[in-house]
């Protein structure tokens, strides 16, 4: 069953963020652990804590209809506030990949492995 990307909800962008940052982990980057633990989906899709989708949503304003671009300029956006909030893995992982928040430029590089985030994370979904 091929999904609309554009008609997906706001948690497989979430699932979408969790694999996105899980592919840096399995590169090495073990300082994003305690975060992906709280990340991790469940068998909803929410993430373990669920202070992280509310905090999404507040980032997204509970738009239900992203496109792919938007829902990673909107990942940034939600990286950031998790590290005003208390997680400095994740303002280190944002200066290690060299990743601008308020630059909507995207590397051809960190969008691609988006792109692969996405494809896992609506495989997720179909299974649930």
């Amino acid at each position: 069953m091929i999904m609309d990307i554009n008609k997906v909800d706001s948690k497989v962008f979430l699932i979408a963020i969790y694999l996105y940052l899980d592919s840096y982990f399995d590169q090495g980057l073990n300082e994003l652990g305690d975060f992906l633990s709280s990340l991790t989906p469940i068998i909803d899709g929410s993430p373990a804590d669920p202070a992280l989708y509310e905090d999404w949503c507040e980032i997204i304003n509970k738009q239900e209809n992203l496109g792919k671009e938007e829902a990673y300029h909107y990942m940034f956006e939600f990286l950031k506030m998790q590290s005003n909030l208390g997680w400095p893995e994740i303002e280190q992982f944002i200066k290690k990949e060299n990743l601008n928040v308020s630059n909507k430029q995207i590397s051809i590089q960190q969008f691609a492995r988006w792109s692969d985030a996405i494809n896992k994370a609506l495989e997720y979904n179909l299974q649930y």
